[in-house]
């Protein structure tokens, strides 16, 4: 399996994952709760808007991925995206030093959303554990012993962004999220019955990520490249303006904080 996974971290960059062992109801009730949430009232969603912490609430048009390394991109994404981080106590040294991705989190009002909280802890919980029980499969796809990755983990620094795509008209040069290769260790995504995410290929050709239920998608990102010296790749990718309204749950996993 090491074996398979390295040929395709160094030739693609993109799979699918079977059998992870999160049900497929709570990875239907996590996204349940993102469409929940994305259905507010807009001054609702407002009030928990993202601040420098990087955590809450980002509106639709908020941002031009302009740290894109695949595509010069001119016009602002057609997404609305909440972000949650890995939940830490209000004493942690990263919380009270205000580090970037380490929290507080921003919840919704339980009136409003009585399980939110609660389901998406318990999805995200889940999501951590099975990209901590992929690490050793990556030393051994780098020919490393099993632990070696363990002491960078023991405080990840993941965070998640909960995403509706609207059907939205794209203008020339515009998509739901714009080309780009994610920067961090690895990404899991629960993969959505509504189409839209692409993968750039070696020919440049673009291939859409087809629907297989249960099933994550997992790449690397541009951490993982520097640390492997270029050897496992950090794959384009991006996502069309879809046909229907489109939920998602993006799950980056990254190293402790200190980790260089």
């Amino acid at each position: 399996t090491a074996a398979r996974l390295r040929w395709v971290q160094e030739e693609i960059g993109f799979y699918y994952l079977i059998n992870h062992g999160i049900s497929g109801n709570l990875i239907r009730r996590a996204l349940e709760q993102v469409q929940l949430l994305h259905n507010l009232p807009i001054e609702k969603k407002l009030e928990l808007k993202v601040d420098d912490k990087s955590t809450g609430y980002v509106p639709i048009k908020s941002t031009v991925y302009v740290s894109s390394t695949v595509n010069t991109n001119t016009k602002k994404d057609l997404n609305a995206n909440f972000r949650i981080v890995r939940e830490r106590p209000i004493d942690h040294p990263s919380v009270k030093a205000g580090r970037r991705f380490t929290g507080p989190n921003k919840w919704p009002n339980t009136m409003l959303l009585p399980d939110f909280k609660t389901v998406m802890l318990e999805y995200l919980n889940a999501m951590e554990t099975l990209a901590h029980s992929l690490l050793p499969l990556y030393a051994l796809a780098l020919e490393l012993k099993p632990d070696y990755f363990d002491e960078y983990f023991t405080d990840p620094t993941w965070l998640t962004r909960n995403v509706h795509y609207p059907p939205e008209i794209p203008e020339e040069n515009q998509f739901g999220i714009s080309p780009h290769r994610d920067h961090g260790f690895i990404t899991l995504i629960p993969i959505s019955e509504v189409p839209g995410l692409e993968v750039r290929s070696e020919d440049n050709n673009w291939i859409s990520a087809n629907y297989i239920e249960n099933a994550l998608i997992v790449n690397s990102g541009e951490f993982m490249t520097k640390w492997t010296n270029g050897r496992f790749i950090a794959t384009p990718h991006r996502v069309l303006s879809p046909g229907k309204d489109r939920y998602i749950s993006a799950f980056f996993f990254n190293p402790n904080w200190d980790v260089k």
